[in-house]
């Protein structure tokens, strides 16, 4: 009698701890919609200038938010996938690129972040080598003229502080023979920025702005899509001559910023709804 009640209780005992695992696995996380929402979450990162110590430790600083985890990914979409996969909980990017995305997926969402990409400066602009002080010289006195004439705020508001949808149309990029040809780095992967289209054409707002300055400048452009992670050894190798966009502090001997063409580049973390 004792070893029947003994079964029953321990099969009992076996049920409801199969029954509460299958009651754990089925109920839905908790929703993130603040920034206290990720206190100890995993945060996925792309092209991250620093450590996943060093990203817990300055957001900690500045946001008063401490990641579980910080798991850095050699591009957004490798990011991206990890959060639909559920691996992590959220990826730190910008807000255009946030709210881009999240216009054209409904299962994401922006929540944004009380700073600015690039250790705080939120400024962006081109890198290239120190020693091609040529064309560093024609790309400052384009941007200072499209700066001037309003061009530049134009593009701005188009591409990236509008409410833009879909991915952005390519422009048009005349080239002119017997002119020398700047090969531009984008990552093809960062709309609005840069994406690359189904036909392998790239197009956004970088290759609008190259387009502007080329045509003023009177240069041909050849994009060549490069990772964010390898645009320092792209440039030494003579792969490339200049890429977009560089956000923050640069650390890396022989190479120069250009002059700032958008200094507002908010940070936030996109989550699943």
């Amino acid at each position: 009698m004792k070893k029947i009640l003994l079964t029953v209780l321990l099969s009992t005992a076996l049920l409801a701890g199969v029954f509460a695992n299958a009651a754990a696995e089925s109920a839905p996380a908790a929703s993130i919609n603040t920034l206290a929402d990720l206190n100890g979450k995993v945060i996925g990162m792309a092209n991250a200038p620093m450590t996943p110590e060093e990203a817990i430790g300055y957001f900690t600083k500045i946001l008063g938010v401490t990641f579980g985890k910080v798991e850095m990914f050699p591009s957004i979409n490798e990011a991206l996938a990890a959060l639909k996969a559920g691996r992590v909980d959220g990826v730190g990017t910008t807000m255009a690129y946030a709210k881009f995305l999240s216009q054209s997926d409904n299962t994401v969402k922006p929540i944004e972040a009380p700073l600015l990409v690039g250790g705080a400066v939120g400024k962006v602009s081109m890198v290239m080598l120190e020693s091609n002080a040529a064309l560093l010289g024609q790309i400052n006195n384009a941007l200072s003229a499209i700066t001037s004439d309003g061009t530049l705020a134009s593009l701005n508001s188009q591409y990236i502080d509008g409410s833009q949808t879909g991915n952005p149309a390519p422009v048009s990029i005349p080239v002119t023979a017997g002119e020398q040809t700047v090969k531009v780095g984008i990552s093809g992967d960062y709309p609005p920025f840069d994406y690359i289209q189904a036909d392998g054409k790239p197009a956004g707002y970088n290759t609008a702005l190259m387009a502007e300055i080329a045509k003023r400048e009177g240069f041909n452009v050849e994009f060549i899509t490069v990772p964010f992670d390898a645009k320092f050894s792209a440039l030494n190798s003579g792969r490339i001559d200049v890429f977009f966009f560089h956000a923050g502090v640069l650390a890396s001997p022989g190479i120069v910023t250009t002059d700032v063409y958008y200094n507002n580049l908010q940070a936030a973390i996109l989550v699943k709804k």
